[in-house]
């Protein structure tokens, strides 16, 4: 298993997901990703990521 990275943007976490920046940033407000915000950008790790679309995935959260 590979170390999680940081990831910086709407455009990173998007493409890292597969969805546009547009979404990344409605679910980032709605509180629906494992993100955080310094400044004005969004930011997550990989390893959030993985965890979260793993249990999205298996129905175990909305959105």
């Amino acid at each position: 298993m590979s170390m999680p990275r940081l990831l910086r943007g709407a455009d990173a976490i998007g493409e890292y997901l597969g969805i546009s920046a547009a979404q990344v940033m409605h679910k980032h407000k709605q509180g629906q990703l494992p993100t955080f915000r310094v400044g004005g950008c969004p930011y997550a790790t990989t390893g959030a990521l993985d965890d979260w679309r793993t249990l999205y995935r298996a129905g175990k959260l909305p959105g």
